[in-house]
């Protein structure tokens, strides 16, 4: 009910011939495959799925049966990706600066490599208690290799408090190798206290003697949270800023505070 017959077998070849660990370009076709292979029905290569969440088999099974969605989109996988494909790379590629991806645990991984003097770290800590990183994403997984199933003896919610403050010190510690003493640092974090409160725990505790900033946000939209039936009516985050050599007159126009005391819920 998820996939048409020539969906699915277009999906099982990818999988299994896609060499994306080790060739750059099979590794970017993945990537456009991955991304569209659950999405609103015949925007992408699915019956309707949420794009951003992989929900249980049974519940799908349910959802699509209660709304009359019981065959998937008879869609040529093949000419779609082609033309998002192409529509991607309609005016060419940046003209950016080398950079390298790796993949791998940053705890393990920063530590191994030559010593670099980056002037800036921005990066995103998981949302403590809010999405299952790795069971929300279960059918993109199995597409890179894992079974094709759910398995919550992986389940990566990050609820555990001592366990996610060591998680999130232990990376800004093995970043922090890399940086030049004076790096900008930007992380943005869930606004919820759980989380935010632990993140300037560890920022601290990295960075004693630096200015914090703070800026929380909204969009007018619903957070990720929702699509597990929590969350409110928007997505809010903070942004907590170390500024460098290069961060302060940026951050003075947008708008940044200075951290004083305890976020509330």
């Amino acid at each position: 009910m998820a996939w048409a017959p020539q969906v699915r077998a277009f999906l099982k070849a990818a999988r299994r011939e896609l060499q994306w660990k080790a060739s750059v370009v099979d590794r970017t076709l993945m990537a456009f495959i991955a991304l569209h292979m659950q999405d609103k029905r015949e925007a992408g290569l699915s019956n309707t799925l949420a794009p951003t969440i992989a929900h249980s088999p049974q519940y799908a099974v349910k959802w699509w049966t209660r709304h009359g969605l019981v065959r998937p989109p008879d869609i040529d996988p093949i000419q779609m990706l082609e033309d998002k494909i192409r529509r991607r790379y309609r005016y060419g590629v940046p003209d950016q600066a080398p950079s390298r991806v790796l993949l791998g645990d940053a705890r393990r991984e920063l530590p191994k490599r030559r010593r670099c003097d980056a002037q800036l770290l921005i990066t995103s800590p998981p949302y403590r208690g809010v999405t299952d990183y790795w069971n929300d994403h279960w059918i993109r997984l199995w597409l890179l290799g894992h079974s094709f199933r759910q398995d919550w003896s992986k389940t990566s919610k990050y609820t555990a408090q001592t366990a996610y403050s060591e998680l999130i010190t232990s990376v800004l510690q093995a970043s922090k190798r890399h940086l030049r003493d004076d790096a900008t640092i930007l992380i943005r974090s869930d606004q919820r206290r759980r989380t935010a409160d632990l993140c300037v725990q560890a920022i601290t505790e990295v960075w004693p003697d630096r200015r914090l900033l703070q800026l929380p946000t909204s969009a007018s939209h619903a957070g990720t949270s929702n699509g597990h039936g929590r969350g409110g009516t928007k997505s809010k985050e903070i942004d907590f800023l170390i500024p460098g050599a290069y961060g302060a007159d940026w951050a003075h126009g947008k708008g940044f505070t200075g951290v004083k005391q305890r976020l509330r819920s």
